[in-house]
């Protein structure tokens, strides 16, 4: 019993589902409108009167042809031949005048999006906008380079202890030393990254003109900072200015204490 409460189910769902379907019952609603008044009217309260006005409204037809006359039930034409050519109608000749349609609009919105895009392009980027890329950039560029230098160093040195094998032996008795001398090394390298991010932002935030190195720290910040690393602070910056990390900053000699000098421009 199940199985064919649910063939019927189904095959209810497949003919609901139909484009004749639809479309029939649409053309019959539009065509015989005058029914569901006559259905829905509040003047006619007795069901017997509604029946008589149902039946009045699908009267007969006459037609002649020559002297012959003949008479065909309005149930004939308003509740099946019309309809029927409504829907066909619908179904066959709309879509011949909606496709050009439509075309013509999805035409119309690809020329809006395209004139969209376009304006989009030439917008220009603001002086927030412009000095945060420069920023990522010069940040990325710094990055790349501080590494390219780590794996070249790291290259050189492997190309040594290969073309000079007979020096590991001598080299395994100064192990401690050079372990020390790295973890120095590895120790300041790390500090000096850290000043990096506040020096890129320092440089982005300043305005234009010349400036100190200690100028982008402040006087308290700078004395904090030890001397040594102070000096390669100094080096550093000065190379990564010279190698263009900075966008539209340039060295600028040096002052009489032999202090470097630089610039920012536009």
């Amino acid at each position: 019993m199940q199985d064919i409460f649910t063939s019927i189910k189904a095959y209810l769902y497949e003919r609901a589902t139909s484009p004749l379907i639809g479309a029939l019952i649409v053309g019959w609603s539009v065509w015989n409108y005058r029914f569901f008044v006559v259905m829905l009217s509040s003047g006619l309260p007795n069901p017997q009167d509604k029946f008589e006005a149902i039946d009045l409204l699908f009267g007969q037809y006459t037609f002649s042809i020559g002297e012959t006359s003949f008479l065909i039930s309005g149930k004939i034409i308003d509740g099946a031949l019309i309809p029927t050519v409504i829907a066909l109608i619908y179904l066959y000749a709309y879509p011949l005048l909606a496709k050009p349609v439509y075309e013509h609009s999805l035409k119309k919105q690809k020329e809006l999006r395209a004139i969209k895009q376009a304006q989009e392009d030439q917008r220009l980027l603001s002086i927030e906008e412009s000095r945060e890329l420069y920023r990522r950039l010069a940040q990325m560029q710094s990055k790349h380079q501080d590494e390219v230098d780590f794996l070249n160093n790291q290259i050189s040195a492997l190309n040594q202890h290969i073309e000079n094998p007979e020096k590991d032996e001598q080299e395994t008795h100064e192990t401690n030393d050079s372990d020390t001398e790295f973890d120095i090394k590895d120790n300041q390298e790390e500090e000096l990254r850290k000043h990096d991010e506040f020096i890129h932002k320092a440089v982005a935030d300043r305005e234009m003109g010349m400036f100190y190195l200690n100028d982008l720290f402040g006087q308290q910040k700078w004395s904090e900072i030890p001397v040594t690393i102070r000096q390669s602070l100094g080096k550093r910056f000065k190379q990564q200015v010279e190698r263009g990390d900075f966008v539209g900053v340039r060295t600028s000699g040096k002052n009489s204490g032999n202090q470097q000098k630089f610039f920012k421009g536009s």
